[in-house]
């Protein structure tokens, strides 16, 4: 095939696109990787020293030309995987741009003849090449058609992303030999093409509904194409031409003229939504990083190390961003606080929620005197800032008195902490409290009062823990937990953790993390 300036123009504006919106620097080279066209940032001597530079260099599937796609990403922040899905994605729409020229130029042997309706064509390619709005990229493709088949009017219906309905976007006539009363009434062609994924051709005036002459100023030109558009087998919309001048007869080579028109818009719409797709995922992803950021600033930077109790935790959201939230607070000189919660679903709702959470909490437990006193005001509290979203949280809150080595605790619907009884050689629940909070404004929940001895150790974690799941979809549960407790009750709180963690992973037997985890081991000195 011949590499046209067309081809090379429209390549050219495809990479650009491509490295502002992603940060990857590509180019397009011959068999002999002598280059043809590239991006801004693609310099040329990375091909001449590919491996110095880490440059990947893929094949082009296109009959006939031997061409390599060499890419190298200009950001770190795309990691191999991504890296690896992006360069293919690009490489699929370079095979398509390349498969539509040589169609193009295929078609150009056909209708040489056609001398002016083949510059028209090849001016919207390149004219496409420059536009990124959807509405004047279906302006210039119609105009341009009904000039190239000499139409009397037109209509371009596109699939709306969101809704995958398809809406009117453009509409055009010659106003002094046609004019569509009612456009939107061409809406069932549209629909029927981009269904069954063909052209629909109709030159004979008895096939048509009454209702259709009805939306014609001109009933003399009534004849219809409608054809797809489309890109890589994906239906985005149709072009639909009224009223054929001359004879008002479409033929085979009006067909594929207004086949190709189309393809070349499709393959531009598509395009541009899949650079603004990836331009959003990258903001988004850059969000997400900078809530996690957030979110784990508002975590314990460090534990206390005091004389009476040894203390670690870790708390490993599942997504960039969770809904787990513990705490280690100092409250007075002999008076400490321990906190685990687990907001309802997971995100930035459960984040946010659980920011709202550790706010109220770190105020309450300041302002009242008791436990059970902190959490029925945090749970009224939580309820009125989740009263249109309807998320809650389980909590278990617990105080240790240094003065006479009491543990006064509330558990409100969170999984039962463990609390192993080192005298007595086995593992006590701590289950006394009420609802998970944020659930009823009102609700009353109930506190406990315990002794705790030299050694004894206090375990809090959430269902992430517990509900991890093997390949054959057995979950971790309590009691591999407190075997593994009881394997490593004589180490310090630090090994305890570490050791808990490495059960869990090695049980999963993936590093796919299903739900968030956290975990708090305080243990008596």
């Amino acid at each position: 095939m011949i590499f046209s300036s067309v081809l090379k123009t429209r390549l050219e504006g495809y990479l650009k696109k491509v490295e502002s919106a992603v940060g990857l620097a590509a180019a397009v080279v011959d068999g002999e990787r002598n280059l043809l066209v590239k991006s801004e940032q693609f310099d040329d001597k990375w091909l001449f020293e590919s491996r110095r530079y880490d440059v990947n260099f893929e094949d082009v599937a296109c009959q006939g030309c031997g061409f390599q796609l060499a890419s190298k990403p200009t950001t770190l922040k795309l990691d191999r995987e991504r890296l690896k899905k992006l360069v293919a994605l690009v490489k699929e729409n370079i095979e398509f741009l390349i498969m539509q020229e040589q169609e193009a130029q295929g078609l150009a042997q056909e209708v040489l003849e056609k001398y002016e309706e083949l510059n028209l064509l090849y001016d919207l390619i390149s004219e496409l090449s420059l536009l990124f709005d959807e509405e004047k990229i279906c302006e210039l493709t119609l105009k341009k058609a009904m000039r190239v088949l000499d139409v009397s009017s037109g209509v371009i219906f596109l699939e709306n992303e969101k809704t995958k309905e398809l809406e009117l976007v453009f509409h055009a006539d010659r106003e002094d030999v046609q004019k569509l009363v009612h456009p939107q009434m061409l809406l069932e062609y549209a629909e029927k093409v981009t269904r069954d994924g063909k052209e629909i051709l109709i030159d004979d005036a008895g096939r048509f509904p009454k209702s259709y002459f009805d939306n014609l100023k001109n009933k003399e030109l009534s004849s219809l194409l409608a054809v797809p558009i489309h890109a890589h087998d994906k239906m985005t919309g149709t072009l639909v031409l009224i009223g054929k001048l001359g004879d008002d007869t479409f033929q085979s080579g009006d067909i594929k003229l207004a086949e190709a028109i189309a393809g070349y818009a499709g393959i531009t719409i598509q395009s541009n939504r899949l650079v603004e797709q990836m331009r959003i995922a990258e903001a988004l992803q850059h969000e997400m990083k900078l809530a996690r950021n957030i979110q784990q600033s508002l975590l314990p930077r460090s534990l206390p190390q005091t004389e009476y109790f040894d203390v670690d935790a870790i708390c490993e959201p599942a997504a960039d961003v969770g809904g787990d939230y513990f705490s280690v607070n100092q409250l007075s000189d002999s008076l400490w606080e321990f906190v685990i919660a687990d907001v309802s679903g997971h995100g930035i709702g459960a984040a946010m929620t659980m920011a709202s959470l550790r706010s109220i909490l770190r105020s309450e437990s300041r302002l009242r005197g008791s436990v059970k006193q902190v959490v029925e005001s945090a749970n009224m509290l939580l309820a009125q800032d989740t009263e249109e979203t309807g998320m809650y949280a389980t909590l278990f809150l617990a105080r240790f008195n240094a003065e006479d080595k009491t543990l006064t605790y509330c558990n409100a619907g969170h999984l039962v902490p463990l609390l192993w009884r080192n005298g007595r050689g086995e593992f006590e629940r701590l289950d006394e409290g009420g609802l998970p909070v944020g659930m009823f404004a009102g609700e009353k929940f109930e506190q406990r009062t315990i002794d705790t001895a030299e050694d004894d150790l206090l375990v809090m974690f959430t269902d992430g823990v517990t509900e991890a799941r093997d390949d054959s979809g057995s979950f971790f549960g309590e009691k591999r937990l407190q075997s593994v407790l009881r394997g490593s009750i004589h180490m310090s709180a630090n090994e305890i953790l570490n050791q808990l963690m490495k059960a869990v992973r090695e049980f999963q037997h993936s590093e796919l993390q299903r739900d968030d985890i956290t975990v708090v081991v305080v243990k008596r000195k």
